[in-house]
């Protein structure tokens, strides 16, 4: 059974499990306002999920655009930030890293 807070117009934003604020209105379980709140939460956590994702993609898709670049010679590493180079450069060892690795590594069954 939720215990409800709502903003100044009575739209449901928060629900919890137990009585936090003086203010808060008990609501069953499968009251319409319920359900659609945990709805519309869970719609949020998906795209909010997709988008993490999403960014974790075009991190590579960046990465291997700046490394083009730097083998191009359009632009040297040193002209990054000191901060940027230091990224670029643990990402790099940590791939480095990952492919010397890549015999021990069973994608069916883990590490060996």
């Amino acid at each position: 059974m939720p215990y409800a807070i709502r903003d100044s117009a009575g739209k449901i934003i928060a629900l919890y499990d137990t009585e936090t604020a003086i203010d808060a209105q008990w609501l069953t379980d499968d009251e319409p306002e319920v359900l659609a709140y945990r709805h519309s939460q869970s719609l949020s956590n998906k795209v909010l999920q997709e988008l993490e994702e999403s960014d974790l993609e075009l991190i590579r898709v960046l990465e291997d655009v700046v490394d083009l670049l730097i083998k191009k010679q359009v632009f040297a590493i040193t002209e990054l930030p000191p901060f940027a180079q230091e990224k670029l450069s643990k990402r790099q060892r940590l791939r480095s890293d990952m492919i010397s690795l890549s015999p021990l590594i069973d994608t069916d069954e883990g590490i060996f």
